[in-house]
Protein backbone atom coordinates (compact mmCIF):
# COMPACT_ATOMS: atom_id res chain seq x y z
CA UNK A 1 0.00 0.00 0.00
CA UNK A 2 2.90 2.62 0.73
CA UNK A 3 3.94 1.94 -2.66
CA UNK A 4 0.74 2.59 -4.15
CA UNK A 5 0.36 5.70 -1.93
CA UNK A 6 4.03 6.98 -3.39
CA UNK A 7 3.36 5.69 -6.94
CA UNK A 8 0.12 8.32 -6.80
CA UNK A 9 1.69 11.15 -5.31
CA UNK A 10 5.04 10.93 -8.26
CA UNK A 11 1.48 10.55 -10.74
CA UNK A 12 -0.08 13.46 -9.43
CA UNK A 13 2.91 15.88 -9.43
CA UNK A 14 3.76 14.30 -12.96
CA UNK A 15 -0.11 14.87 -13.64
CA UNK A 16 0.17 18.56 -13.02
CA UNK A 17 2.89 19.09 -15.10
CA UNK A 18 1.56 17.31 -17.75
CA UNK A 19 -1.90 18.82 -17.62
CA UNK A 20 -0.28 22.43 -17.50
CA UNK A 21 1.90 21.47 -20.54
CA UNK A 22 -0.68 20.23 -22.31
CA UNK A 23 -2.54 23.00 -21.77
CA UNK A 24 -0.47 25.22 -22.79
CA UNK A 25 0.49 23.98 -25.74
CA UNK A 26 -3.50 23.03 -26.94
CA UNK A 27 -3.30 27.28 -26.22
CA UNK A 28 -0.47 27.87 -28.68
CA UNK A 29 -1.48 25.20 -31.46
CA UNK A 30 -5.31 25.56 -31.59
CA UNK A 31 -6.98 26.42 -34.68
CA UNK A 32 -2.65 26.32 -36.25
CA UNK A 33 -2.40 22.94 -36.12
CA UNK A 34 -4.86 20.33 -37.02
CA UNK A 35 -4.14 17.35 -34.96
CA UNK A 36 -3.10 20.15 -31.70
CA UNK A 37 -4.53 17.59 -29.00
CA UNK A 38 -2.14 14.69 -30.28
CA UNK A 39 0.39 16.68 -30.91
CA UNK A 40 0.09 18.69 -27.18
CA UNK A 41 -0.31 15.20 -25.68
CA UNK A 42 3.25 14.16 -27.21
CA UNK A 43 5.22 17.54 -26.01
CA UNK A 44 3.60 17.81 -22.39
CA UNK A 45 4.25 13.60 -22.24
CA UNK A 46 7.63 13.62 -23.57
CA UNK A 47 8.33 16.19 -20.76
CA UNK A 48 6.45 15.01 -17.79
CA UNK A 49 7.47 11.07 -18.62
CA UNK A 50 10.76 12.07 -17.98
CA UNK A 51 9.98 13.48 -14.72
CA UNK A 52 7.69 10.80 -13.70
CA UNK A 53 10.31 8.06 -14.99
CA UNK A 54 13.35 9.45 -12.59
CA UNK A 55 10.23 9.46 -9.89
CA UNK A 56 9.52 5.81 -10.02
CA UNK A 57 13.06 4.57 -10.38
CA UNK A 58 14.06 6.20 -7.41
CA UNK A 59 11.18 7.10 -5.22
CA UNK A 60 8.46 4.96 -6.05
CA UNK A 61 10.05 1.22 -6.96
CA UNK A 62 13.37 1.76 -5.37
CA UNK A 63 15.08 -0.42 -8.70
CA UNK A 64 17.92 -1.84 -8.96
CA UNK A 65 17.08 -2.43 -12.50
CA UNK A 66 19.46 -0.71 -15.09
CA UNK A 67 18.78 2.31 -16.07
CA UNK A 68 18.87 1.54 -19.30
CA UNK A 69 16.60 -2.07 -19.03
CA UNK A 70 14.27 -0.05 -17.30
CA UNK A 71 13.81 2.77 -19.26
CA UNK A 72 13.61 1.44 -22.53
CA UNK A 73 11.09 -0.49 -20.90
CA UNK A 74 9.12 2.72 -19.41
CA UNK A 75 9.43 4.27 -22.58
CA UNK A 76 7.07 1.46 -24.45
CA UNK A 77 5.02 2.16 -21.84
CA UNK A 78 4.23 5.47 -22.05
CA UNK A 79 4.55 5.24 -25.70
CA UNK A 80 1.40 3.35 -25.84
CA UNK A 81 -0.45 4.96 -22.91
CA UNK A 82 0.49 8.26 -24.63
CA UNK A 83 -1.47 6.96 -27.83
CA UNK A 84 -4.07 5.90 -25.97
CA UNK A 85 -4.30 8.91 -24.00
CA UNK A 86 -4.65 11.35 -27.56
CA UNK A 87 -6.85 9.02 -29.17
CA UNK A 88 -9.13 8.94 -26.58
CA UNK A 89 -8.74 12.56 -25.46
CA UNK A 90 -9.34 13.34 -29.41
CA UNK A 91 -12.41 10.62 -29.80
CA UNK A 92 -13.81 12.66 -26.50
CA UNK A 93 -13.52 16.21 -28.15
CA UNK A 94 -15.59 15.09 -30.85
CA UNK A 95 -18.28 13.47 -29.40
CA UNK A 96 -18.08 16.19 -26.73
CA UNK A 97 -17.11 19.20 -28.48
CA UNK A 98 -18.04 22.26 -26.06
CA UNK A 99 -16.14 20.55 -23.20
CA UNK A 100 -12.98 21.32 -22.58
CA UNK A 101 -9.62 19.35 -23.56
CA UNK A 102 -8.37 19.26 -20.44
CA UNK A 103 -11.43 17.92 -18.22
CA UNK A 104 -11.11 14.91 -20.96
CA UNK A 105 -7.47 14.38 -20.53
CA UNK A 106 -8.54 14.42 -16.40
CA UNK A 107 -11.00 11.13 -16.83
CA UNK A 108 -9.19 9.57 -19.52
CA UNK A 109 -5.68 9.79 -17.76
CA UNK A 110 -7.10 8.87 -14.37
CA UNK A 111 -7.96 5.52 -16.09
CA UNK A 112 -4.76 4.91 -17.67
CA UNK A 113 -3.30 5.33 -14.35
CA UNK A 114 -4.46 2.45 -12.75
CA UNK A 115 -3.29 0.52 -15.92
CA UNK A 116 -0.08 1.74 -15.46
CA UNK A 117 0.80 1.09 -12.09
CA UNK A 118 0.27 -2.61 -13.02
CA UNK A 119 2.25 -2.60 -15.49
CA UNK A 120 5.13 -0.87 -14.08
CA UNK A 121 5.17 -2.96 -10.64
CA UNK A 122 5.18 -6.26 -12.94
CA UNK A 123 7.10 -5.41 -15.98
CA UNK A 124 8.93 -2.07 -15.76
CA UNK A 125 10.93 -1.96 -12.19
Amino acid sequence: MKRFIKFGAASLSSCVIDLFLFAVFCRLLHGKVPAYIAVSTVLARMLSASYNYAMNYKVVFESSERVRTSGIKYVILAAVQMTFSAALVSGGKILLPAAEEVLIKVVVDGILFLVSYAVQKRFVF
